[in-house]
């Protein structure tokens, strides 16, 4: 009978509070899920507020 290591992962949005686990093995496999973290692993966002809280820059914008 083989055995299979099950990880999941709590991330909770740092803006709204939402809690989702997911069946991944890093912060890599939870951006192709939607989710946005910042690079240091300290920032988390949902789907629904990644957008609201990404940087759009001043492109355009005099």
């Amino acid at each position: 009978m083989p055995f299979f290591n099950i990880h999941y992962f709590s991330f909770i949005c740092d803006k709204c509070g939402k809690n989702e686990k997911l069946h991944v093995n890093s912060g890599k496999g939870a951006r192709a899920h939607g989710w946005a973290i910042s690079k240091d692993y300290k920032k988390c966002y949902c789907p629904d507020c990644a957008d609201k809280m990404r940087s759009k820059g001043m492109k355009g914008k005099h």
